[in-house]
């Protein structure tokens, strides 16, 4: 009973969220085309972060509808680390800017390309995907230290780009000023801040829970003990 319970519990998280992200994303899509055409920070970190969440959300609907992780332990088993990986490499990739060193950057082309926009919609939902197969795989202390470690590669970028003076960002006609990369640069460092927060505070339950609180060291009244007051 219990475990039905919990399992309609999830299905109706899932599912609330899953609808909510979509009609964020189809139902207002010009106006999240346009936030994504003149604001860096809801293109770079936002819209991602509502992708990501729709592919989570579909694959945990999808787990607890075809029996709560049977279906694909065997796949998940395979992936595990690996899929963490592949979800932080992704992510990495799509924060590469169009003409970096590095020679196979796109951002902020896909604003211009719909092959690439929808290329990079796709991805972002694939993220969702492979880091909820990945951190099922393991504990919850390790999901908060992952957290966490997520937290520190967004603020050190977030750094990065609080710091630059000229803007990388370009694409042409898409143009997003030096003014747009040092305020998601700052946006970026208090989300690392606010993760970190979340994700010790979690991670601080998580190794506490189940343990007896000892009794107080001191003699008390309830002891028979009374202290002497010392002039």
């Amino acid at each position: 009973m219990q475990l039905q319970q919990n399992s309609a519990k999830h299905l109706t998280i899932y599912g609330g969220i899953l609808v909510g992200a979509l009609h964020f994303l189809i139902g207002q899509s010009p106006v999240v085309y346009g936030l994504e055409l003149t604001n860096l920070f809801f293109y770079m970190d936002i819209i991602p972060f509502i992708l990501g969440v729709v592919g989570y959300s579909a694959i945990g609907l999808a787990d607890h509808l075809m029996g709560g992780g049977k279906w694909f332990l065997k796949a998940n088993r395979l992936l595990g680390l690996q899929s963490l990986l592949a979800a932080s490499a992704v992510v990495g990739y799509w924060h590469i800017p169009l003409g970096s060193p590095l020679g196979f950057g796109l951002c902020p082309a896909d604003l211009t390309n719909s092959s690439l926009y929808m290329l990079r919609r796709w991805a972002y939902i694939g993220v969702g995907i492979l880091l909820y197969m990945g951190l099922r795989q393991f504990s919850p202390t390790f999901r908060e230290a992952f957290a966490i470690g997520v937290g520190k590669a967004m603020g050190w970028y977030g750094l990065y780009l609080a710091l630059l003076d000229k803007p990388i960002y370009l694409a042409p006609p898409i143009y997003f000023s030096l003014a747009d990369h040092h305020i998601t640069g700052f946006a970026m460092l208090i989300m690392m801040v606010f993760l970190d927060f979340i994700a010790v505070t979690l991670l601080v339950r998580q190794l506490f829970r189940g343990k007896p609180s000892k009794p107080y060291p001191y003699p008390t009244i309830a002891d028979g003990q009374i202290p002497e007051n010392n002039p």
